[in-house]
């Protein structure tokens, strides 16, 4: 693979976000190592994830060892889970430099708990290092004093408990998803179907994926009222991206989303309308016991029909939510939203929403939700229940 890899200097290919991207151009790649294998053959379709990627280089036998090497960040949260708050500040105070390892060595604490204050803190400040926030100066002077404070304290480090292993990635669901949905809306019955090529969504089975994280492609759905015999496009999402990453004392990412796409508005007078919806968002998230991964986002929502006054209504608001996997078997989903109308068509501009999703994971590739959820805005107050069956391949 290395002089395949030479011999490739200075050529270029078209690359295709969806199908001919970096993850199947690798199969080229072991495919010129072992000529034996047909890994591009197992890819021919609409969309190629990295996980397609490893799948095929499992079923092909090019693996023989797994071996769970975890990641310095988790490392470093499973040492500060060990560790009280009071230690996981000092810690900290001693990475960002406000603190110096000889109030650690001459404090109070005992000699198990100076050395994980000095352990956590070399961790955290090599870690800062590596994402580039302490440039190489300061942190080669910060980081030796901590470790010349270590090895002042007597005694080994303190034993951590081992590592949880988390579910290999490839023992996920598969990335592609056909629904089948019954429920009632204000009291109407309807069925609905949807399709999405890829990948995965909060309400999915979580095995074998990041928590908090979800990215859509290309979801449509129809539905059908059988009162009116008619089948109308209910959404058509192009893309739906959630990363809610929590907070703690060392870690402060920024949790975010990005949704855009068609979807069925309700409108006063019992009317449903295909706008265009822009839904971008930020804000923070934490894990709290018991309730799971909470979350606080601020957002801007834009959207375009000619149901609205100037044919567009831009408003601004929040959401909250929980999201919290109970078992490996089922989960809690909840979210409140409510967006104000600054621009444009004002009062329809104005909405509140509210939803309660319970999944439960039947297989590896299938699963059920139960969901309600109520919209309401000026002259609106719609009701939704409904099951939907999930078919993953």
């Amino acid at each position: 693979m290395t002089l395949h890899i030479l011999e490739m200097q200075g050529i270029s290919s078209d690359y295709y976000f969806l199908d001919e991207n970096c993850s199947y151009d690798l199969l080229f790649l072991l495919e010129a190592a072992r000529p034996s294998v047909t890994l591009t053959d197992r890819n021919k379709g609409f969309f190629v994830a990295p996980i397609d990627t490893l799948r095929s280089v499992l079923a092909e036998g090019l693996v023989d060892n797994v071996v769970f090497r975890p990641s310095t960040a988790r490392t470093i949260r499973q040492k500060a889970e060990e560790a009280g708050e009071a230690e996981v500040g000092l810690a900290k105070s001693l990475a960002s430099g406000d603190a110096a390892p000889s109030d650690v060595v001459e404090g109070t604490l005992p000699a198990a708990g100076k050395a994980r204050v000095l352990d956590l803190a070399g961790d955290f400040t090599h870690y800062l290092y590596l994402k580039k926030e302490i440039p190489k100066d300061p942190y080669q002077e910060r980081y030796l004093r901590i470790l010349a404070a270590r090895s002042t304290v007597p005694g080994p480090p303190p034993e951590s408990r081992p590592l949880p292993v988390p579910a290999p990635p490839e023992s996920g669901h598969l990335v592609s998803r056909a629904s089948l949905s019954g429920g009632t809306r204000d009291g109407t019955p309807f069925f609905e179907a949807a399709y999405r090529p890829a990948y995965h969504s909060l309400e999915d089975p979580a095995e074998g994926f990041n928590d908090g994280s979800q990215i859509v492609f290309s979801e449509a759905a129809v539905r059908w009222y059988p009162g009116d015999e008619k089948v109308r496009l209910q959404r058509l999402d192009l893309i739906d991206i959630v990363s809610l990453a929590p907070r703690d004392t060392l870690f402060r990412p920024v949790s975010w989303k990005v949704q855009t796409g068609f979807a069925t508005r309700d409108f006063p007078g019992d009317i449903e309308a295909l706008v265009y919806e822009l839904t971008p968002g930020g804000g923070f998230a934490w894990k709290v016991t018991p309730l799971g991964i909470v979350s606080l986002l601020a957002e801007t929502d834009l959207a375009v029909s000619g149901r609205f006054d100037r044919s567009f209504a831009f408003g601004m608001g929040g959401s909250a939510g929980i999201a919290r996997q109970v078992s490996d078997r089922w989960g809690v989903l909840a979210r409140a939203r409510y967006i104000y109308g600054v621009l444009g068509d004002r009062e329809q501009g104005r909405r509140f929403t509210g939803s309660l999703k319970l999944p439960f994971r039947l297989s590896r590739n299938r699963s059920l939700v139960l969901e309600g959820e109520h919209a309401e805005g000026p002259s609106v107050h719609v009701g939704t229940i409904r099951i939907t069956w999930n078919a993953y391949f």
